[in-house]
């Protein structure tokens, strides 16, 4: 005959009384088990008491002096510590898990607003319950100064003292707005770039690809221009360029949207692949112990498109 797990719910004893004793039995005091549980001797005693009721058994013979557990006692002990370790341990992994939920990842302010938040949109809703901290900063030192489980950047040779796996090439295409582009000389050429404002991106201790880079290239020396505005990062300047300030030089995977929903247009089909790849970073030693931050890694790989 089965006996329901219910049932067997109702056959236990307190559990207070339960780890009272565990301590009691380990330490064969009860002053001793007081100052581990950080209860009074006198409560030790009572939770001790109610157990041996329950049980219909004593567990303890008590002396003046000392305390010794009963042949029984002694059985049950065995029993209970192990039963109330696994319990433990079980909390501990639980808790962990939980703790474990949770996923840094550090990347530039452009690949975070324009690649990474759409796909952690999809990501939440396929995997609920999971923390995301994003952390924005544009100049990359060393991973292992991010204090992140995951980083993404952009590399012409990924950093040594991290795992990498690359996500995609680098595509830097030539964008303006389309109010913009009609205030140039039409047709636009390459000549007419001079009559251009052209926005750019300059921050300390990051790689970006310049006007000047752009047209070596192509085969082609840096024409004079009068006017340029600079910005910090990349989003600023994107967004310049939506509100029809000038032109910009733009990794492609940063502005598809914009492009697709026109935004944003390419006046010129001058696309130029760079030496820079962008690459997700992982600790050397692995995730083997982050299940949520594998999970999140794994997923990015597989939905570089979306």
């Amino acid at each position: 005959m089965h006996t329901s797990p219910s049932n067997n719910l109702l056959a236990l004893p307190p559990l207070r009384s339960l780890i009272a004793f565990a301590a009691a039995s380990r330490h064969l005091s009860f002053t001793k088990a007081a100052e581990e549980l950080h209860l009074t001797p006198s409560a030790i005693s009572h939770q001790v008491c109610t157990l041996e009721d329950f049980l219909g058994k004593a567990l303890f013979i008590r002396t003046t002096r000392q305390l010794q557990l009963t042949e029984g006692g002694m059985i049950f002990r065995d029993q209970v510590q192990s039963a109330v370790s696994e319990i433990a341990t079980a909390t501990q992994r639980f808790r962990g898990f939980e703790q474990n939920r949770v996923v840094t990842i550090s990347c530039t302010n452009g690949i975070s607003s324009n690649w990474l938040l759409p796909r952690l949109a999809k990501f939440r809703e396929q995997y609920p319950g999971h923390q995301i901290h994003v952390v924005a900063k544009d100049a990359y030192t060393d991973f292992r100064e991010l204090n992140s489980d995951l980083a993404i950047y952009w590399f012409n040779s990924p950093p040594p003292e991290a795992t990498f796996h690359v996500l995609f090439d680098e595509e830097v295409c030539l964008v303006g707005s389309p109010k913009y582009l009609a205030t140039l000389p039409q047709p636009i050429e390459l000549s007419s770039l001079r009559d251009a404002t052209w926005l750019s991106v300059q921050s300390p201790g990051t790689s970006w690809v310049g006007w000047k880079e752009w047209f070596t290239s192509l085969g082609l020396d840096l024409p004079k221009q009068n006017e340029h505005l600079l910005f910090s990062n990349s989003i600023l300047q994107t967004q310049a360029a939506i509100q029809d300030q000038g032109l910009a030089l733009v990794s492609r995977v940063l502005i598809d949207k914009d492009l697709k929903e026109g935004r944003l247009v390419e006046p010129l089909a001058l696309e130029v692949n760079t030496e820079f790849k962008c690459y997700l970073l992982e600790p050397r030693g692995g995730l083997r112990h982050h299940p949520a931050a594998r999970l999140l890694s794994r997923w990015l790989q597989s939905h570089t498109s979306i």
